[in-house]
């Protein structure tokens, strides 16, 4: 299996990040990193699940495939683009089945 590895950038997030941690046994929390180490650690990445964050924008740009969740937002105004040749991510809306189990079969989809 892959390694899921959960960034945070304040209380709450860590917090979050913590109880996914307990719930997935291959989940590490990250200490606090800044842009670049983030940005490093996308790099080495096979593909990225985020929210709709500038760590989505990171995937893009560094040729990543992914699924960017907007569950409140709305992708046509802040959406991730890749280049037509690159590996794409997908945006996913309420409109979506953001339900756990949905989400990482998408992603499974996107790695096969």
């Amino acid at each position: 299996g892959r390694a899921l590895v959960l960034p945070w950038g304040n209380a709450r997030e860590k917090e979050r990040a913590e109880r996914i941690a307990v719930a997935v046994p291959t989940a590490q929390v990250l200490p606090r990193l800044g842009l670049d180490g983030l940005a490093g650690i996308i790099a080495r990445a096979d593909a990225v699940l985020g929210v709709d964050t500038g760590l989505m924008h990171v995937a893009a740009a560094l040729r990543k495939p992914g699924l960017a969740l907007f569950p409140a937002t709305l992708p046509q105004l802040t959406g991730v683009r890749s280049e037509p040749d690159a590996p794409q991510i997908a945006s996913l809306t309420p409109q979506d089945d953001l339900s756990a189990n949905a989400v990482l079969a998408r992603l499974a989809a996107l790695l096969a």
